[in-house]
């Protein structure tokens, strides 16, 4: 057991009350204090949307569908862990239907350990997709930079008539010289003489 809770949150979906409150109070258990809660797929929807949780738990069925739908929606609409609670009979064609998505499947009822495991695993996994989001949002930052920065050089060939390498060396010395990046210089450039 965790001693300190997690800085995940997780939205629980379920139609069922005892079934809520059984999922939230193994939760605690582990560590995870920030749980929220919809009744039915549609509220799940608008409360992913709107709060972007980190795990998400489907318990079958859900008001108005098996929550295969929705489970399988979720994972297109964000990067949480999606866990897929489902009846025995209902294991084996919901795993056909959502492993292609990624998404977990425990049978109800629930194993104890098994649960508290998957929560670990999903945990895990968000961390890991969380470092990949960062070091992609990095690379856009950057890949918007360098365009910048190409299109400030051929502003300055355009207007101050220097070359290539001219206009790359003076963006370069300026951010040098002004103690900045470069693409600060690139967007003062463009500033100057775009507006």
């Amino acid at each position: 057991m965790l001693t300190r809770p997690m800085p995940h949150s997780v939205l629980i979906v379920s139609a069922s009350e005892r079934d809520t409150e059984s999922i939230r109070g193994l939760l605690l258990e582990s560590g995870f204090a920030r749980t929220s809660v919809a009744s039915d797929a549609a509220t799940a929807r608008e409360r992913y949307g709107a709060e972007q949780h980190d795990i998400v738990i489907i318990s079958s069925p859900v008001q108005g569908e098996s929550g295969v739908r929705l489970a399988c929606d979720i994972t297109q609409m964000g990067y949480a862990g999606v866990l897929l609670l489902a009846k025995s009979e209902q294991y084996e064609e919901f795993s056909r239907r959502v492993e292609r998505y990624g998404v977990m499947l425990l049978q109800k009822p629930l194993s104890r350990a098994l649960f508290l495991q998957t929560l670990r695993l999903l945990a895990a996994m968000r961390e890991r997709m969380r470092s990949v989001e960062d070091r992609a949002r990095t690379l856009e930052t950057r890949m918007n930079e360098l365009k910048m920065i190409d299109r400030a050089k051929w502003v300055l060939v355009e207007y101050l008539k220097m070359s290539e390498a001219e206009a790359h060396r003076y963006i370069e010395k300026q951010a040098m010289d002004r103690r900045t990046t470069r693409g600060e210089i690139a967007e003062g450039i463009l500033k100057t003489y775009e507006n």
